[in-house]
């Protein structure tokens, strides 16, 4: 991998009042980026179009994201750097039915979208990668 996430971070799987149902399957998890970054190699890294990608925010105003994002007031956007690659899980539930889901990177995909871009490099796991990694939440 030549750009790693930070190994703190982590994923939530929930239903929010701000975000809708991210749940997976139904149930609550936690995911910490540092359980599974082993697995992002080059060979699972693709060009993504956005409109295939859900992400926490897709649906909210635009005066809830980006520069003012509900979650940090912007802070996490200005400071995000879109060359490390966002992180999505194919196949699984999401809240608009997309091919892929955001599992690290919602500020980045902000990021990018606003600067105008369609489509970039995304690590692409699927559920049997992480299932082992959820811990309920």
């Amino acid at each position: 991998m030549s750009s790693e996430p930070n190994l703190k971070r982590m994923t939530t799987f929930k239903k929010s009042d701000i975000y809708g149902d991210w749940t997976l399957n139904g149930l609550t998890y936690r995911l910490f980026t540092d359980d599974f970054v082993h697995l992002l190699t080059d060979e699972c890294m693709r060009v993504i179009q956005f409109d295939d990608i859900a992400w926490k925010g897709f649906d909210l105003d635009k005066n809830k994201t980006g520069q003012n994002c509900t979650c940090c007031a912007g802070v996490r956007f200005r400071s995000c750097d879109t060359k490390i690659p966002p992180i999505v899980l194919k196949g699984v539930s999401n809240p608009c039915n997309k091919l892929y889901r955001t599992i690290d990177g919602k500020h980045r995909m902000m990021k990018m979208i606003t600067d105008g871009d369609k489509s970039a490099k995304f690590y692409i796991l699927e559920y049997d990668d992480i299932k082992d990694k959820l811990r309920p939440f």
